[in-house]
């Protein structure tokens, strides 16, 4: 996440930071698991938020009552998974491809609506387009293009064939990033022993998400141990303030997280607490927008510890 490399380059050139803001703040000591489960505990706050407010809206698929909409979501990726669906592309579309999707559109409030009508297309067509639109960040795959016969001398020929070739690297790149950033590398015996009890925990805080964030904690065994440097050496900064924006309903970055770093990088570090949903305020709120841009342009700090409050409430700011 940019707020973790924000706070990398205030670490190491810290004369070079003016007006730094850091909205959706990253953890910068916590171990992989236990980002994973702060991440599938956020998500499903997050989704039981959208299936409250689904169930208000007479169009919602899953009808009226929020418990029973929960329980209709886990059935579905249940049978999802032992019965997947086809995709647009024509593979198949399992439980845990909907949990993705849907862990995606939950970043924003204002998806909302769109991801409402995506599961309604799911569960009376059977049309995965609308949840396929959200794995892939909204914008739809281009064609595949035929594969070509290999010619002879090539030396890229034969690596693998070109239709098994994901159309989108983005999970692929952010694992990468997150292993490499990550100085943990338990052994094969260390997972064996601990898969269970982590299976346990992760399903305890979000039965939908849990498996999702497990999985890909354990993409990480194998590769090269990540940088100890980050929870080393960014902290006790010596540079001019800056601000952080933490989301009490953020997905993704927990707003204890916020506070957590805040902390850690020392007195420079100014918070402000978001009381929102979503994953960052600046798009989301516009109180915390205006906060941010007069720190941006006029040098103005809000107190530390200031807040914006939900949008529906009007201006929303303490």
């Amino acid at each position: 996440y940019g707020t973790r490399l924000g706070a990398v380059y205030a670490a190491r050139f810290p004369d070079k930071v003016g007006r730094m803001v850091l909205d959706g703040v990253d953890t910068l000591t916590e171990p992989l698991a236990e980002q994973g489960l702060a991440g599938a505990r956020g998500q499903q706050t997050a989704l039981e938020n959208f299936l409250d407010w689904c169930v208000e809206d007479v169009a919602c698929p899953f009808g009226q009552d929020a418990r029973d909409a929960r329980d209709q979501v886990e059935r579905l990726v249940t049978s999802l998974d032992s019965d997947p669906v086809p995709s647009a592309f024509g593979e198949p579309f399992t439980g845990q491809d909907m949990v993705g999707a849907i862990g995606q559109a939950l970043y924003s409030r204002e998806l909302w609506p769109s991801l409402e009508r995506a599961l309604a297309q799911l569960l009376e067509d059977g049309d995965t387009r609308g949840l396929e639109g959200f794995s892939s960040g909204g914008v739809t795959f281009p064609v595949r293009a035929p594969a070509r016969t290999p010619v002879r001398g090539d030396r890229t020929a034969g690596l693998t064939d070109e239709e098994d070739v994901p159309m989108d690297n983005l999970p692929a790149a952010l694992m990468a990033i997150n292993c490499a950033d990550d100085p943990d590398r338990p052994t094969a015996a260390q997972v064996t022993a601990s898969l269970d009890r982590l299976r346990a925990r992760y399903e305890d805080v979000s039965p939908v998400f849990g498996r999702y964030r497990l999985t890909q904690v354990l993409m990480c065994y194998g590769r090269p141990k990540g940088t100890d440097s980050i929870r080393d050496d960014v902290k006790d900064l010596d540079t001019a303030r800056m601000l952080l924006v933490g989301t009490r309903g953020d997905p993704a970055t927990p707003y204890r997280w916020t506070t957590e770093t805040a902390h850690r990088l020392g007195p420079s570090a100014v918070v402000l607490d978001n009381r929102g949903e979503g994953h960052t305020g600046y798009a989301s709120s516009k109180c915390v927008h205006r906060k941010v841009d007069d720190f941006l342009l006029y040098g103005s700090l809000p107190p530390d510890g200031s807040s914006c409050g939900p949008e529906s409430t009007g201006d929303g700011s303490d």
